[in-house]
């Protein structure tokens, strides 16, 4: 159970970083498409990485349900950093 938790949580601060570091918001409010689904993208891929290697090393059996945790994780976090930056007024511009 709390293997679980790690994974979803793993996948939570990756994605979230992506977002919070290498994204800036746009003037209407929202972070680029392309960033987001990066951020969801790569969670996702940590999640395959660290499956693949649990199998190559015999630490474990590959384990879908730590794929997809991690991965809905991720998902999770950009949702709520979306969510988040829809009710934050943008900064204003200087004239």
């Amino acid at each position: 159970m709390t293997d679980l938790l790690f994974h979803f949580v793993a996948g939570g601060i990756i994605s979230a970083a992506v977002l919070l570091i290498f994204s800036r918001r746009k003037p209407d409010g929202k972070r680029p498409d392309g960033y987001v689904i990066a951020a969801i993208a790569l969670s996702f891929i940590a999640g395959l990485a660290k499956e693949f290697n649990d199998l190559l090393f015999q630490y474990s059996a590959f384990d879908v349900a730590d794929l997809a945790l991690t991965w809905s994780g991720g998902i999770f976090a950009a949702l709520l950093i979306i969510f988040i930056d829809m009710f934050t007024p943008p900064k204003p511009t200087k004239s």
